[in-house]
């Protein structure tokens, strides 16, 4: 940035320059990364978050030292017990080198069916290690005894240390053998689980991220809405466009032979499939390949020209498979708080994700714990709320969003770190929002203005000015002619001035007028079918060919998506050569 051409700039104060465009086309910057929500998340599952199993869905715990004695101390006054942890099973050891290993460790005793063996005066003549557990201790149980129970505790985690984090007490009046595992593991299917931890929780990190698709949460592959872009057509209509050509026809004929008998329905919009009934024709059926495989066969023969150009017409970013869109390793997932993963939560419009924590109940040490994180959460959603883009999801890409949107979330992002005493400097923040949304951007600007920053915007909205402090009128003309300060004040004294032109369109001694004749609808338009992009509704849009169209609306209403992402991407898709996304849409004609 070059330096300005100024003698000298007294007063200044630590400056924060925000643009109204969007900021970042990193494709890992999402909502809840930019506004950093979703750091606070990962410190949130990483400290509360329970472990549940893939398998049973029961919860995960792991047994601490205290729990153990806690559980013990429930057993009658009196009841003797073993405390002892399993022999370790070295590869290429023998069970006589086992215990002799143990006997130099000072173990001299093994439990094995409930009876106690002393290496030193029996010898162990079984060739297996499964089911000898080693004993560290033996106890009775005395409630109330804090000698009685400080020695347990010490047997115990001299069994964890030993054990690898297994301990095994034995009860001898009820015969009964408690197992404690310090590590996440499933008592009924024993699965091991990591420790949550914040890296987890990171698709930025290779701790946490997706394996198969390095946290982006897509991969390139075959895009459905592009072999069926049109989900209203049936299968007998054509819905599956590569079939339709000759050359692969034959394809269809498979399908339609085994249909009746998969129970895959051709004669209904393709929208209408079940999951299990797109499974067969993705993955075939008995005399069917499947798309799958026929993708595969195209691409094998991908090294001639053809092929290449025909695989790309279906080829582009498509959910991974692996995690479903959550970027995260699937142990992640499995971790939850108030029944809600991470994942579940960022799929959460702003709005909701506010009402979610807002009546989230812990408990007293849960909340102890989190209390900060949950306070930081709370602010930074609530700020978002306020200024309008509760409908946006925190997973959004940045990237997508619309100029409006982006700024709104830079300034509520800027409330959210609670600075004071700092200059913020906008250049236009109203463009791109639809009147509507004008007072909640003022309202913005005011609480920044009120926590004890100065708030500097270039800007043209009558709205604006009239809410403005002060007041700095730059002109008399352009270019040129320009380069003065017409008037500085407040906005009642600037209706007196009578140099200003900007004072004279406020005032209305001047205006814009209106046409009076405007250019005829004509014959030949342009369709858009199905337009259901990001905030879109399957939308149907007709725009009139050869006149001046205006697409207007509310910010975040999806003008942008349909102008760029639709019909922009959509007319250089069919051209070729184009390597990005196109916004779902049923059709484009004309």
């Amino acid at each position: 940035m070059d330096k300005p051409d100024v003698d000298f700039i007294q007063g200044i104060s630590p400056s924060i320059a925000i643009e109204q465009k969007t900021s970042t086309r990193n494709p890992r910057s999402t909502v809840a990364t930019t506004t950093e929500i979703y750091d606070y998340l990962r410190l949130l599952f990483g400290r509360i978050g329970r472990t549940y199993c893939r398998v049973c869905g029961k919860q995960v715990k792991r047994d601490i030292v205290s729990g153990a004695v806690e559980r013990l101390g429930r057993e009658p006054d009196g009841t003797r017990i073993f405390v002892a942890f399993p022999m370790h099973d070295h590869p290429g050891h023998s069970v006589a080198e086992e215990l002799d290993a143990l006997k130099k460790r000072g173990f001299f005793r093994i439990l094995v069916d409930g009876g106690v063996i002393d290496l030193n005066e029996t010898e162990y003549k079984r060739k297996s290690k499964k089911d000898v557990l080693v004993l560290v201790d033996r106890l009775i149980v005395r409630r109330g005894d804090k000698e009685s129970e400080k020695r347990l505790a010490d047997s115990l985690e001299a069994a964890f240390i030993e054990g690898d984090g297994y301990a095994f007490v034995y009860l001898l009046e009820s015969a009964q053998m408690l197992r404690f595992s310090s590590h996440y593991e499933c008592p009924d299917d024993g699965l091991r689980y990591d420790d949550p931890d914040p890296r987890m929780f990171s698709f930025n990190n290779p701790v946490g991220a997706c394996p198969k698709c390095q946290g982006f949460g897509r991969s390139i592959g075959i895009d459905m809405d592009l072999v069926v872009p049109d989900p209203n057509k049936s299968i007998k209509q054509g819905a599956i466009q590569p079939w339709t050509f000759p050359r692969w026809r034959e394809n269809l004929k498979d399908l339609l032979a085994v249909a009746r008998q998969a129970g895959v329905p051709v004669d209904v919009p393709f929208k209408l499939l079940t999951p299990k009934q797109i499974d067969i024709i993705l993955h075939g059926y008995d005399g069917f390949d499947g798309l799958h495989k026929f993708f595969k066969f195209i691409e094998r023969k991908s090294y001639k020209i053809h092929y290449r150009v025909f695989l790309s017409r279906y080829r582009g970013y498509t959910t991974c498979e692996e995690c479903e869109g959550s970027r995260l390793r699937k142990d992640a997932l499995y971790i939850r708080v108030a029944d809600k993963t991470i994942h579940d939560i960022v799929k959460m419009p702003i709005e909701e994700a506010n009402g979610f924590f807002a009546a989230l109940k812990l408990g007293t040490y849960d909340l102890e714990v989190a209390k900060r994180i949950l306070e930081e959460i709370r602010k930074r959603l609530k700020f978002l709320n306020d200024v309008g883009i509760g409908y946006v999801t925190l997973d959004r890409l940045t990237m997508t969003l619309s100029g409006g949107e982006s700024q709104r979330i830079n300034l509520a992002t800027s409330l959210g770190s609670s600075l004071v005493g700092s200059l913020y400097v906008l250049d236009e923040p109203s463009i791109g929002l639809h009147p509507r949304d004008n007072h909640k951007l003022i309202n913005i600007l005011r609480s920044l203005r009120d926590v004890g920053n100065t708030v500097l915007v270039v800007e043209h909205d009558e709205e604006m000015m009239r809410s403005a402090d002060i007041i700095v009128d730059m002109g008399p003309r352009a270019g040129e002619q320009g380069g003065e300060v017409m008037f500085c004040g407040t906005i009642g004294d600037m209706s007196n001035d009578g140099k200003s032109l900007t004072a004279q369109y406020l005032g209305g001694g001047l205006s814009i007028p209106v046409p009076t004749k405007r250019r005829k609808d004509g014959e030949e338009s342009l369709f858009i079918k199905g337009a259901a992009e990001h905030n879109l509704k399957s939308l149907d849009v007709r725009i009139p060919l050869g006149l001046f169209v205006c697409i207007t609306g509310v910010s975040g209403s999806g003008k942008s998506t349909l102008v760029h992402e639709i019909l922009y991407a959509g007319i250089q898709k069919s051209k070729g050569g184009y390597e990005g996304n196109v916004g779902k849409h049923a059709a484009m004609e004309g």
